[in-house]
């Protein structure tokens, strides 16, 4: 089989760009500057829309924190995240790094601080609320006062029962005084 020299050169050119080409830590390298003041290794490639930098492995984009972790630390195991300890997303100095359940990135991170702790205006996230031991009126969320609903929220036993009492004894106050004009049902049960 005779081949042309159009695809001999071809050929030449994939072999030669193939051998040459950079291994992903070389790549990664060159792709970071180390910050003198945090320590942090600012990413200087290109950037997802999210902010995180991002990274060419095996012909797809990664976040490049992950790749980080996994060229100094190993594989991130299963069902965990990477933390960014440092709070600076352009940060790929795997010293920085953490492999945590996405619950505790959470509440670690950014919004799970109250307002007056961060810095600039941003509307407060529901993360916030990870943090509180006790409910708005005092009364701990531990032990047999601690309800967690279906939809994962903590609710404080005390205050649904008082919250229970009041509209129970607001229905009982309106049924023994209707209002006037209002006519009284008696119920057949």
């Amino acid at each position: 089989m005779l081949i042309s020299p159009e695809e001999l050169a071809r050929r030449r050119h994939f072999c030669y760009c193939f051998l040459m080409r950079k291994t992903l830590e070389e790549r990664f390298h060159e792709k970071y500057m180390p910050d003198p003041n945090s320590g942090c290794w600012l990413w200087i490639g290109s950037e997802r829309s999210t902010g995180y930098g991002c990274i060419c492995k095996n012909g797809a984009n990664y976040p490049a924190h992950r790749v980080a972790y996994e060229i100094y630390k190993g594989e991130i195991p299963d069902g965990l995240v990477i933390d960014h300890l440092c709070r600076n997303r352009w940060c790929v100095n795997p010293d920085h790094l953490d492999a945590v359940t996405q619950k505790e990135n959470l509440r670690r991170g950014f919004w799970s601080k109250p307002r007056g702790m961060r810095k600039g205006n941003f509307i407060a996230g529901s993360n916030h609320n990870i943090n509180k031991t006790h409910c708005k009126y005092g009364h701990p969320f531990s032990g047999e006062n601690l309800h967690i609903r279906k939809c994962g929220r903590r609710q404080c036993r005390e205050c649904h029962r008082q919250k229970c009492r009041r509209l129970s004894a607001i229905k009982k106050s309106v049924t023994k005084n209707p209002p006037a004009g209002a006519e009284q049902t008696v119920d057949p049960a």
